[in-house]
């Protein structure tokens, strides 16, 4: 399987704050686009108008798309820090998804610290070069 369709991959912060904030401007452009409330300038009210049902199943789609996309990501940065993909579940909890994408975009993972331990050979005190 792909590593990006894969629950079981790791992901370092960066590429999880970028996956995750991109997801959310998507959805927020979905929501946008299939807002049908306009201003009447006669009433000097907004009203709703009716929404394409074919419009309306595609956003579903994308939406659902969009929410897969987000739990995967997280499943990927749980793993890099070495805990339970069932924290994800916290997503679902108001400000407690806040508290976990801080700490999942803070939180040094396996993969910045295997990038720290890898020092070029001359920088390494403790390998002699002549």
């Amino acid at each position: 399987m792909h590593p990006y369709f894969s629950f079981v991959a790791k992901i370092g912060r960066l590429e999880f704050a970028l996956t995750t904030l991109g997801a959310g401007f998507l959805s927020s452009c979905v929501s946008i686009c299939c807002d049908t409330s306009y201003y009447n300038s006669y009433t000097g009210q907004w009203e709703e108008g009716p929404l394409d049902p074919l419009a309306g199943i595609i956003a579903l789609l994308l939406l659902v798309g969009l929410v897969y996309w987000q739990v995967l990501t997280c499943c990927k940065r749980l793993n890099d820090v070495h805990r339970s993909r069932w924290m994800v579940l916290w997503c679902l909890v108001p400000l407690a998804n806040f508290v976990l994408w801080l700490y999942l975009c803070l939180k040094p993972g396996i993969l910045s610290q295997q990038n720290a331990q890898c020092q070029p050979l001359r920088d390494n005190p403790d390998i002699e070069t002549h």
